[in-house]
């Protein structure tokens, strides 16, 4: 009887409160876009710019040193370490490690099999 009676009233307010809505001459929908709405877009633009500037010119400076390390030659103080980086070392050989053998261990206790 409790569930019945509480479930009809739930019932009723809520038809009662959609009924109310449907008549109200209120617009709904999205409202007009305020000026906090365009300052957000515009400083959103504005970082969105400044990163895709700043990556540009972090890429162009890149390219510019990586070119300028290339084709200017070594100084005097480089000339022997550009000498040296050029002519290869030559490879030693190293004879390879001989195979590890254990030692006999001696023990004086007696060993139960």
């Amino acid at each position: 009887m409790l569930t019945t009676r509480t479930s009809l009233l739930t019932a009723m307010s809520l038809l009662t409160g959609f009924v109310a809505n449907a008549q109200s001459t209120a617009a709904t929908g999205p409202g007009p876009i305020d000026i906090l709405g365009w300052l957000a877009g515009f400083v959103a633009v504005a970082v969105l710019l400044m990163g895709v500037i700043s990556g540009i010119s972090l890429a162009e400076a890149a390219a510019v040193s990586i070119q300028t390390e290339e084709t200017t030659p070594p100084t005097e103080a480089q000339a022997p370490q550009a000498a040296a980086a050029i002519t290869p070392e030559p490879q030693v050989s190293t004879p390879a490690p001989a195979a590890l053998t254990a030692a006999p261990v001696l023990t004086t206790e007696p060993v139960a099999a």
